[in-house]
């Protein structure tokens, strides 16, 4: 018996080894990042379930979030069509540099830079507004047990070092929670599974 069992031992790692030889960087760097989510979902869920939602209380935020989520996808799909339109400079630059030794300059690289400048501004104004909408939806649905145990889950200092947090408002808190939990794309799914499920009251 201990031989068969070290036979199938030796055969297993045998099969770990294989998949890890066969394993591309490709596929290494998504079963990493797949990783890196779990642990993400970990850290959230810390977050979440002390604020003890009900389910009616989900489902009456969810709708916020999901407009929220529709505004990112406008907007990285805004910055992808920028960044297409940039390319054919970016490359003639590059071949120009290359090819004729053409130094780009300062000029163009400040060309470039405005973008980014732009679409930073459009994506602070973006989540500005998601950030109010979901507010709207919790102040409305949220006790206010609920909300003060919301204003306190974060440590806004350990983001912003140096912020004075003591002269934040509830409000600013709440928000802050809103950005960094409610806002995370992977909040989101956790929120769905969690209707599914009954680590939660329904009322």
């Amino acid at each position: 018996m201990k031989n068969l069992t070290r036979a199938l031992f030796c055969v297993v790692l045998a099969a770990i080894a294989s998949l890890a030889f066969t394993q591309s960087p490709a596929d290494k760097a998504a079963a990493s990042d797949k990783v890196i989510d779990h642990i993400r979902q970990v850290d959230l869920l810390n977050h979440i379930l002390p604020m003890l939602f009900t389910k009616a209380q989900l489902n009456a935020i969810l709708p916020s979030i999901e407009k929220a989520r529709q505004a990112v996808d406008q907007t990285h799909d805004h910055e992808y069509h920028v960044l297409i339109e940039l390319d054919p400079k970016v490359t003639t630059a590059i071949d120009k540099a290359i090819s004729d030794g053409q130094v780009p300059g300062r000029d163009f690289m400040k060309s470039l830079n405005d973008e980014f400048v732009k679409a930073d501004r459009i994506r602070q104004a973006m989540g500005g507004h998601n950030e109010a909408i979901v507010y709207d939806a919790v102040v409305a649905n949220l006790n206010s047990g609920q909300k003060k145990a919301m204003a306190n889950d974060l440590d806004p200092a350990t983001v912003t070092p140096g912020l004075k947090v003591e002269t934040m408002s509830d409000e600013q808190k709440i928000k802050f929670y809103i950005r960094n939990i409610l806002l995370d794309p992977l909040c989101y799914d956790l929120f769905l599974k969690l209707l599914k499920s009954s680590a939660i009251q329904d009322k």
